[in-house]
């Protein structure tokens, strides 16, 4: 008599990378009570797809009940939707005997925005910051400029907020890129 698999609820967290730079999903797994761990080289099925972002499998977007034979963790990318954002999908393992888990398994990914933040002081002194907090020279307004390192060219320009403070996350057009 063969008994079913059964496949693992998995989580991750990451920084946006921003535009379609995809990031690998957690490797997925599970028992199964004649086949022991379940898991790379194995078949497994997609079963639900995250309602935001593509899920990838060696570069070609996943259809939701997509089966996966021979099954590479490395292969299985998610490219998220710009923004903050949690997804979920299903999946299902089968077994040597083509049995599937009647429970599929959660993957649950969450996504946050890359955030560049500070405050501006007024301290002209120069030494210890102990100014006030400011977003004006005179009556001109500061703005927060988020350049390119290698162009020098400004790629995101903020007013400076009344408090003094500014913030660049993924949403306001920051490329959450390692090099910035």
């Amino acid at each position: 008599i063969d008994q079913l698999p059964d496949s693992d609820d998995k989580t991750a967290s990451y920084v946006n990378p921003g535009g379609t730079t995809e990031v690998t999903v957690p490797t997925l797994t599970g028992t199964d009570p004649e086949d022991g761990l379940l898991g790379s080289g194995n078949t497994v099925v997609i079963e639900t797809l995250p309602a935001t972002g593509i899920l990838y499998y060696d570069g070609t977007a996943v259809t939701a009940g997509q089966t996966i034979t021979g099954y590479t963790p490395s292969l299985l990318t998610y490219d998220p939707a710009d923004g903050s954002s949690v997804a979920e999908f299903d999946y299902a393992f089968l077994d040597a005997a083509g049995e599937k888990d009647p429970s599929p398994a959660t993957v649950t990914l969450t996504v946050d925005d890359l955030t560049i933040s500070g405050t501006v002081y007024d301290d002209s002194d120069g030494g210890t910051i102990d100014g006030l907090a400011t977003n004006l020279i005179g009556t001109n307004t500061l703005y927060a400029n988020l350049v390119d390192p290698v162009t020098g060219l400004t790629l995101v320009s903020l007013p400076v907020e009344p408090d003094g403070t500014y913030i660049f996350t993924t949403t306001n057009g920051v490329i959450a890129n390692e090099d910035y």
